[in-house]
C-alpha cells in the first residue's frame, strides 16, 4: 500500500515525521508532501490528480481545512490528523471531524497518530466482507432510526448493504453508533478490529457543552472518529475501506455531487 502524506506546514514536522516513520514500520510506502491548502490550493489539486496512492493522510493546525479539501477531491480514503496550535488544537480538531455529508474524513486526537497507525495496519491485514453498525441493545432510538434511514438511502445508490449488530465483527467495518458510555468503551476496548466512532445525540443534548466534551474526550481516548450524527460519513468510509482496488469510485464520486 502506498499513503500521500500531506501536511500544511514545516511546522509539523514533530507529527509528520513520526507519521512517516512508523507507517514504513508496519509495511506503508509513503510520498510526504508539505503544501497548504490555501496558500498552495493548485498544486494540491495537481498533486492529487498526479500522484499514484491507496489513501491520504493529511494534517494541520488551526483551520485546518487540507484533510477536508483533499477528501472534496478524491474517492479513496482520507484520514485527519488535527495538530496542535494556539488553541490547543481545538479548533484542528472541529476543522476535520465535523465534515459535511457526501465528504468523509477519519479523524483521530490532536497530535495523535497511533490510532491511524492501528487502524491502517488492521485494514492492510483484514479481508473486508461487511459493513457493520453497532448498536446499543434494545430498542432502537429516534437519531438511530433517523440516520439509518438516511444511510439506506446511500446503500440504494452503492448497491453495499450494511448490518445493525451487537457486537462488532472481525472480517468488517465497525462503525460504533455511540449513544452511552458502555457503548464508548466498548469501542475503546476492540484494537484488533476496523472501527470507526460516532456520537449520536438528540436535539437537545447536541446544544448542550457536554457534547463538545464528549467528542473531545472520546477522541483523545483513542479510535478514529466522524462527527456527530454522521453515519453517512462514517457508512461512506466503509465503502471506501472495502473498495481497496479502487472499486467503487465512480459510485462515490457521483454520491459526493449529489449528498
Amino acid at each position: 500500500m502506498k499513503a500521500l502524506i500531506l501536511f500544511g506546514s514545516t511546522s509539523d514536522q514533530p507529527v509528520y515525521q513520526v507519521l512517516e516513520k512508523k507507517l514504513g514500520q508496519i509495511g506503508v510506502e509513503t510520498d510526504l508532501r508539505i503544501i497548504s491548502a490555501h496558500r498552495k490550493h493548485k498544486l494540491l489539486a495537481q498533486t492529487l490528480e498526479n500522484e499514484t496512492f491507496d489513501f491520504v493522510i493529511a494534517g494541520a493546525g488551526l483551520a485546518a481545512h487540507l484533510p477536508g479539501v483533499v477528501a472534496s477531491q478524491v474517492e479513496c480514503p482520507v484520514f485527519g490528523i488535527p495538530v496542535k496550535g494556539c488553541l490547543n488544537g481545538l479548533d484542528a480538531l472541529l476543522s476535520i471531524v465535523q465534515m459535511p455529508a457526501g465528504i468523509p474524513v477519519l479523524c483521530g486526537g490532536i497530535d495523535q497518530i497511533e490510532a491511524h497507525i492501528l487502524f491502517i495496519e488492521n485494514w492492510n491485514k483484514c479481508d473486508l466482507k461487511s459493513i457493520n453498525i453497532v448498536v446499543a441493545a434494545g430498542p432502537e432510538s429516534p437519531v438511530l432510526e433517523k440516520e439509518k434511514e438516511r444511510i439506506l438511502e446511500l446503500a440504494k445508490q452503492t448497491n453495499i448493504s450494511f448490518e445493525l449488530c451487537h457486537a462488532p465483527q472481525s472480517n468488517g467495518v465497525n462503525i460504533f453508533a455511540i449513544e452511552n458510555e458502555e457503548l464508548l468503551n466498548s469501542f475503546l476496548a476492540q484494537d484488533e478490529i476496523l472501527k470507526i466512532g460516532v456520537w449520536l445525540k438528540n436535539a437537545e443534548q447536541i446544544h448542550h457543552p457536554q457534547c463538545l466534551d464528549d467528542l473531545i474526550r472520546s477522541t483523545t481516548r483513542g479510535g478514529l472518529w466522524v462527527g456527530i450524527n454522521n453515519l453517512r460519513n462514517a457508512y461512506l468510509a466503509g465503502v471506501q475501506l472495502l473498495g481497496k482496488e479502487g472499486q467503487y469510485q465512480k459510485t462515490l464520486k457521483e454520491i459526493k455531487q449529489g449528498v
